[in-house]
């Protein structure tokens, strides 16, 4: 009877053990699987700063883009009416020189 006991303790004693390392690989894998949580909570919060601040800068790039097709507008206008004075300058003179020569 002791010869088939034997055996039988001591296949406990190992699958005691073997339950041993399964619960500290366990509450190692629950440790990690914690850390990655901890860690995919700070990706999110860093994520969604990002997102907020691209959002920003694309504010920021369509208000600058407003204002530069403003400017080119107006920077335009002033060419134009810069080449219209200009060319009636040029018109008044030589009318005028036109006229002196036939008086």
């Amino acid at each position: 009877m002791l010869n088939r006991v034997e055996p039988l303790k001591n296949e406990l004693k190992a699958l005691e053990v073997e339950a041993n390392e399964n619960r500290r690989k366990n509450e190692e894998m629950l440790s990690v699987i914690a850390g990655l949580e901890r860690s995919i909570a700070r990706y999110k919060e860093e994520y969604a700063i990002l997102i907020s601040q691209a959002q920003a800068i694309k504010a920021d790039l369509a208000a600058v883009e407003t204002k530069v097709s403003l400017f080119v507008v107006e920077f335009g206008m002033i060419i134009f009416e810069r080449c219209r004075s200009v060319f009636f300058c040029i018109l008044g003179s030589l009318t005028y020189h036109k006229l002196k020569l036939c008086l």
